[in-house]
Formats: structure tokens, sequence, C-alpha cells
């Protein structure tokens, strides 16, 4: 799979709140959701254009005993009708983390309107669950955006 382009550090925003930090593109916004259980979740929302909008949540996750085992359980769920666009989990390392990643289409009723790509981290004895959330066409155009957080994201 080819990295997608990031955009260039000038146009980029730094979170910091709920235990972590990252970049984000300048004119997203970021929203925490208290989940009420002491744990909540952090949601990026970037509109490349008027028609598209992507979303990428971010939140801990105590349901899997690791990475790994998150990702092929949420794998596990990809419809065969999309086989040859689905992305069966494979691992990825960067400085502070290792984890796994993987991509299907959502299915709902007979259609696919989304695609929806699961990255898994380990840090701190954690696991980070990121999900990117978009229709394909605003997924092409922002896809990138998944990768800038993978590669700026910080646990504190």
């Amino acid at each position: 799979m080819q990295p997608a382009t990031i955009v260039p550090p000038s146009a980029l925003i730094k979170y910091q709140g709920a235990g972590i930090s990252f970049s984000h593109p300048e004119g997203s916004k970021v929203i925490y959701f208290d989940h009420g259980d002491g744990e909540g979740a952090v949601r990026l929302v970037y509109n490349p254009d008027a028609q598209n909008r992507l979303r990428v949540t971010i939140e801990r996750t105590k349901r899997y005993p690791s990475a790994k085992a998150a990702a092929e359980a949420v794998y596990a769920e990809a419809s065969a009708i999309f086989k040859d666009e689905n992305i069966p989990p494979y691992p990825i390392d960067a400085p502070g983390y290792s984890g796994w990643r993987c991509r299907k289409r959502f299915v709902e009723g007979g259609t696919a309107p989304l695609i929806i790509e699961h990255a898994f981290l380990e840090a701190n004895a954690q696991i980070i669950q990121l999900t990117l959330a978009a229709r394909p066409p605003a997924y092409e155009k922002g896809k990138w955006v998944l990768e800038l957080l993978l590669q700026t994201i910080a646990f504190q």
C-alpha cells in the first residue's frame, strides 16, 4: 500500500489532550466525547472539500488482549463482496508504539457507503484504536490524515 501524501507542516495544528497529542490539518475539527465511564474518545473531522468529509476516532480499547487480536477481530467482520478492496491485518511500527492495521468496506443493508480503516497501537501497556471512516471519494482525498496521525501521535 502506497503511503498517502502529507500536507506541508505549515498547514498543521497540534492537538494535546485526553492523554494524547497529534498534528492535524488546519481547518479540521477535534471533538472530545466522554463515554461517562472515565474513558472517552477524540474525533477528528476533516472536510477536504464541500462534498467530502472523513472522521478519525481515537480511543483506548480494553476489548482485545493485543493490537493484533483487535485487527483480526474487526477484519473478521469484513464482507467478502469487497475482498479486492479489503486489506487484511498487517503489522506497523513507529517510534513509541507498535501495532496492526486493516481496512474494510462497511456494509449496511446491501450498500457499502463507507471505507473503514483501523489502526490498533500498543503503547504504555494500552491498546489505542484509530478508526478512519469515509465515503470512497473522501477516503481517497483524505487518507493521508490517518498517515499523519500515525506519524505524529504521542501518548502521555
